[in-house]
């Protein structure tokens, strides 16, 4: 990861990128480190071979099977019932961003930029990158 993020400023001088174990995360999410998720990472590695572009799965069954969902099902959303699903490949540039109205769980097989905002930043004109955080 320190590699990745060493690239990444070397690579955009003009930009600020931080960590997740960064302060500035606080305000979008946490860590979970009791939750072990290697065979979950191990599942999605060997069925989700990786791909030019990116691919999007809501939910895959091959997922929801790990046992770690069912902890995650109960540390983070309360039993409440969820969907495992994945988005993976090689993608190079900004074209999409999204917004949850309910908590989502990134577990990261790879490193990966995240692009973090406040909802409240949201106009009729749309999400700006420039109101975003991106952390990796």
């Amino acid at each position: 990861m320190d590699n990745t993020l060493s690239f990444l400023q070397s690579q955009n001088p003009d930009l600020t990128f931080y960590c997740v174990q960064h302060p500035s995360f606080v305000k979008y999410g946490q860590i979970y480190h009791d939750i072990q998720v290697t065979s979950l990472i191990q599942i999605a590695l060997v069925n989700f071979p990786f791909v030019k572009g990116t691919i999007y799965v809501a939910s895959s069954i091959d997922l929801e099977k790990c046992k770690c969902i069912d902890k995650i099902k109960r540390s983070c959303f309360g039993e409440t019932e969820i969907q495992a699903g994945l988005c993976w490949g090689d993608n190079t540039k900004l074209n999409g961003m999204e917004y949850h109205k309910s908590s989502e769980v990134i577990i990261a097989a790879t490193d990966l930029i995240l692009m973090l905002g406040q909802r409240s930043d949201i106009t009729e004109q749309g999400w700006h990158s420039n109101k975003t955080e991106p952390e990796c």
